[in-house]
């Protein structure tokens, strides 16, 4: 029986399994015989031993994590993590709003690291024929300490690795370095890794022909990586197995979350299968697929409500790229399920209906991630992101009056970004966006390997791109003019250069300000804290509050108030007109309209409108959409 040990590595979240290792953990069970195969959930152990404070505050920071396992392993460029720990320390104090900690202990925090991946290379040398190490999560030095400390151990274990950070270049680029990497998994794991385990349970040496495994046979003829090898069937796959993870974090009274795939790929990127670089969104580099698979929701159901109970922990996150463009509504009534409630995570586009939305909602969703990235249609466009400023502003609506967490992120500076676009980013936020809860994340632009923008530089106006200088901290120069890193700094043409995101920083500034204000206000009065925009509907008239600034109040009636409900979800001029025809002629309308958006209520863009106040419940906000089908006369009857 050859004994297989899947390990991660910090820094992965400690409240987190690794997906990728469950899924290979069930596949290698299921396909290879004379295997067991385990899951070594190291990153528990690591947070464990940490405190969950430092741990998150390194985990947050990708360069910190890096630099003390390379502190390990190359000791005499350890000078620079004082500096780094302190950074990190002091961003993780400053999102909690605390004052910044006294300056973290590298020597305290490198033994405690150096200690645990000492005593796990000798269990792991003498429990594991086969070692696989993920790198995904800021674990590349990890990876390297532990496989150098295991083949010390015992030199007969073979090693591989896998993990996005392997991606393209870099994976050559470390197989070339260390030589304790057997091989290296480029793309999904579960069909190369098959084939390696069966090869080597047989005696036979690793394969040098198959798709998406990097060997010592073939590496100096893949120096941009090897092609990868896709499950064909994602239905097919076996359910992720998180049995080793939970009998480590169960006992700790981690929160964890189970983490299930119900498709892979994305639908939006059709770069592998059109052979376009450009058919995606340009900044990323998240799918290496042909071809976008879903599940059939009815799977995706009976997946989670096994799982649920097998852990018993409600808990879940749909872990998908990007959501699945149709069959949301069904996915979220196969989800619900009378006397359950769940605890649902899943990324959401701009574009999802309200009405599937709130299905979702009903089976439990509490955080959607939607990757909103940004509030200028002309910059959503550059960036072919397939989504617009209104669709954005409905997708944040409609998250915040179902009080569903929505921890969104803006791209700053893609290259090539105009002022007339940090302008128009600048007034919707003012104006506009504002009337919901801030990003979680500002991002400035980053170059990531294989994305558009890397592929195709010259026409995004990049060029000498390198690793980071940062890796200088804690990186011999010889090392890093070798290896291909995840972390790139490059150089602009004029025609690339971005303008000045500042302006946009500055409003996300004040748009975090003015939210807190509206809640330290009614915590202060004894109120629960309310939305920023809110309507209440009287029957026959309709006020919208605004305690943005200056709270104001006013009120709706008559047709103001029927076109104000109208577009509640977005509506086209055209069909306006139609609708109220016998109320108001074109003129009318667009005098109506074009005051509810001088009132910063309602957002026009390219002939539709979408009115921005909030319903002042959940339920009320729930009904509203459930009945968005049924036929309303002028005056808002059923």
């Amino acid at each position: 029986m050859m004994r297989v040990a899947l390990v991660s590595m910090p820094w992965l979240d400690d409240h987190v399994p690794s997906a990728a290792l469950a899924a290979l953990k069930a596949w290698v069970a299921a396909r290879v015989p004379g295997c067991a195969v385990a899951v070594w959930p190291e990153h528990v152990a690591v947070a464990r031993r940490l405190g969950r404070t430092a741990y998150r505050a390194i985990h947050d920071d990708p360069l910190a994590g890096e630099a003390l396992y390379a502190g390990l392993v190359y000791p005499e460029c350890r000078g620079g993590l004082p500096g780094l720990l302190r950074a990190a320390f002091a961003a993780d104090a400053a999102k909690a709003m605390m004052p910044p900690p006294p300056d973290a202990d590298p020597a305290g925090i490198l033994d405690a690291i150096d200690a645990h991946a000492a005593e796990l290379a000798g269990r792991l040398a003498a429990a594991a024929d086969v070692v696989g190490l993920s790198a995904t999560f800021h674990q590349l030095f990890a990876n390297v300490l532990l496989g150098r400390r295991i083949k010390a151990a015992n030199p007969g274990v073979f090693i591989v690795w896998g993990g996005s950070l392997l991606r393209g270049a870099a994976g050559p680029s470390f197989m070339r370095e260390y030589p304790e990497l057997g091989a290296v998994v480029q793309g999904e794991g579960e069909r190369p890794l098959e084939v390696l385990l069966g090869r080597l349970a047989a005696g036979q040496a690793p394969p040098d022909d198959v798709p998406g495994l990097l060997t010592r046979g073939n590496v100096d003829r893949f120096p941009a990586g090897v092609p990868v090898w896709e499950a064909d069937d994602v239905a097919a796959l076996p359910p992720p197995d998180f049995d080793d993870y939970a009998a480590a974090a169960d006992p700790l009274s981690v929160e964890w979350r189970i983490w299930l795939q119900s498709a892979r790929g994305c639908w939006w990127d059709r770069s592998g299968s059109t052979g376009d670089a450009k058919r995606r969104c340009l900044f990323c580099n998240m799918s290496e697929r042909r071809r976008y698979q879903a599940k059939p929701a009815r799977q995706v159901a009976a997946e989670v409500e096994a799982l649920v109970a097998r852990h018993a922990n409600p808990r879940v996150v749909l872990g998908d790229l990007c959501m699945r463009p149709t069959g949301l509504a069904e996915l979220g009534r196969r989800l619900a399920a009378p006397g359950r409630q769940l605890q649902l995570q899943i990324e959401l586009r701009a574009g999802a209906r309200p009405r599937d939305v709130l299905a979702l909602w009903e089976a439990g969703l509490t955080v959607a991630h939607t990757g909103v990235e940004g509030f200028s249609t002309a910059y959503l466009r550059r960036m072919n992101k397939g989504t617009t400023t209104i669709q954005n502003l409905e997708l944040l609506k409609t998250c915040a009056e179902l009080e569903i967490g929505n921890p969104f992120g803006l791209v700053m500076g893609f290259p090539g970004s105009t002022a007339a676009e940090v302008a128009e980013s600048v007034a919707t936020i003012d104006r506009y966006a504002s009337a919901y809860p801030p990003p979680g994340f500002l991002h400035e632009y980053d170059l990531t390997t294989g994305s558009a923008v890397d592929v195709l530089r010259a026409d995004f106006g990049v060029e000498d791109v390198r690793n980071h200088p940062r890796y200088a901290e804690f990186l011999p120069a010889e090392v890093r003019a070798r290896l291909v890193l995840p972390h790139r700094a490059w150089t602009y043409t004029p025609a690339g250069r971005p303008a000045d995101w500042t302006p946009v920083r500055e409003a996300c500034r004040r748009w975090r300000e003015t939210h807190e204000e509206i809640r330290a206000a009614a915590l202060s009065e004894g109120r629960t804290p309310t939305q920023a925009l809110v309507y209440l509907d009287g029957g026959d008239f309709l006020e919208i509050t605004d305690h943005r600034g200056v709270s104001r109040r006013f009120t709706l009636s008559g047709v103001w108030r029927d076109v104000y409900r109208e577009c509640l979800a977005t509506r086209a001029f055209a069909d306006l007109a139609a609708r109220f025809a016998d109320a108001a002629d074109a003129a009318r309308l667009r005098e109506i309209l074009d005051r509810l958006v001088a009132e910063q209520v309602m957002y026009a863009e390219e002939g539709r409108y979408l009115s921005l106040a909030v319903a002042s419940r959940p339920d009320l906000a729930a009904r509203r959409l459930k009945g968005k089908g049924k036929k309303r006369t002028v005056n808002g009857e059923q």
